[in-house]
């Protein structure tokens, strides 16, 4: 039999996908053997204010830019084209099923993690793919009793993984962006360009 693949999943808005994103994948690509990394950018986030999103079609169109120049990084369209919100157990669940001989390995930052009681089905999530919460440096951190019922196995489900603190965020982009500040040097140059050739974060 031939052994598994290990297929790294990053999932969110990508509003826009910035170098925080990337170095997220990149180490967990490196730190666990991931054979390949998937974007799986949200249609519809159903935690967020759907107001300050611009179109998915846009949000596909940049990570599809950030990531050509990398062979082991790849944007899926499969939460754009699947209708209503998006949640992240209804897409392990499709890739569990079309990726029948790997194994899932779903990158979360804390941030998210710290949310996870509040996702859809957060134990699912937990069974189908192994959790990779990146920190950062010298930040680590406890479950507590909510973590109990979606974490029955955390030595086995859970990895922790240090990266480099990048203080980068995509409301802060947006932000710099409707002020009219610059953000070279945040994000790809190539994402950066489709922003201003599109107007996107306008006010």
């Amino acid at each position: 039999m031939r052994p598994k693949q290990r297929i790294g999943i990053m999932g969110g808005t990508f509003n826009p996908i910035h170098y925080g994103h990337l170095v997220a994948a990149e180490w967990s690509r490196e730190a666990l053997g991931l054979h390949k990394v998937f974007f799986t950018p949200s249609a519809q986030p159903p935690h967020k204010d759907a107001t300050e999103i611009v179109a998915a079609e846009h949000r596909l169109q940049m990570v599809r830019l950030a990531l050509k120049d990398h062979a082991q990084f790849e944007a899926l369209d499969i939460e754009i084209r699947r209708s209503g919100p998006s949640y992240t157990v209804d897409t392990l669940e499709e890739l569990s099923r079309r990726l029948t001989h790997s194994e899932l390995y779903f990158i979360m930052g804390m941030d998210s993690f710290l949310d996870l009681p509040e996702w859809r089905n957060p134990a699912r999530i937990a069974e189908i793919s192994r959790l990779v919460v990146v920190t950062r440096p010298g930040y680590s951190f406890q479950l507590d009793a909510a973590y109990d019922a979606i974490l029955p196995r955390p030595q086995e489900q859970l990895i922790q993984l240090e990266i480099p603190g990048l203080h980068i965020s995509s409301s802060n982009i947006r932000h710099r962006i409707a002020s009219a500040q610059t953000v070279r040097y945040l994000l790809p140059a190539d994402v950066e360009a489709y922003i201003y050739h599109h107007q996107l974060y306008r006010k």
